[in-house]
């Protein structure tokens, strides 16, 4: 630099230098940008499985469908299939059962379409003799649930849910996002 100020030699440095940097931080939001545009789908679709498996397992969906009771001694959480009192009914894509002190009232969760959307969705009944079945909007988007017994024993439960999408994401081609949870639940109550 001389007392007159830059020269032309110094100004397209620092003008080279800038672009590079520039470039450089803008091809790292670019991909940044492609790799969440390719993740969020399945990402959405374990938020669904689990949604879906927390609801029907432990009813944190619905707290009317049961009670809470925290002391010094005890918890018990009430609202969902852990918490039956006989051996849950399987059916298809659906599962009835009575909890402690209302085996009159049958409940159920069960795999239904949302009238909004027309996906599958989870749906859950608090008597299945007076009550129509509320859908669970966060887990729009299931595609299949299914409720068995563990090597035949009536007290422990395998629950899975599954979702299987097709997304065009950033590829010129649709990609497919296949997500399987399970978990057994042993009943607790019986």
């Amino acid at each position: 630099m001389n007392k007159k100020g830059f020269t032309i030699a110094e100004v397209l440095l620092a003008t080279v230098i800038a672009v590079y940097i520039f470039f450089g931080a803008w091809s790292i939001f670019g991909v940044s940008k492609t790799w969440w545009e390719e993740t969020l789908h399945w990402v959405d679709a374990q938020r669904i499985a689990r949604v879906t498996l927390d609801s029907i397992i432990r009813g944190t969906i619905d707290p009317t469908a049961g009670t809470e009771t925290i002391g010094a001694n005890t918890y018990s959480l009430r609202n969902g299939i852990e918490s039956a009192t006989s051996a849950p009914t399987l059916a298809a894509n659906s599962i009835r059962y009575a909890l402690e002190g209302d085996t009159s009232n049958i409940r159920s969760f069960y795999l239904g379409t949302d009238p909004g959307t027309g996906r599958n969705a989870l749906f859950y009944t608090s008597n299945v003799n007076t009550s129509v079945g509320q859908g669970i909007r966060p887990t729009i988007g299931i595609t299949d649930v299914d409720f068995a017994t563990v090597s035949g024993n009536t007290n422990l439960i395998r629950v899975t849910s599954r979702v299987t999408d097709t997304f065009q994401g950033t590829r010129p081609e649709g990609y497919t996002v296949s997500v399987s949870l399970s978990e057994d639940i042993c009943l607790r109550n019986f």
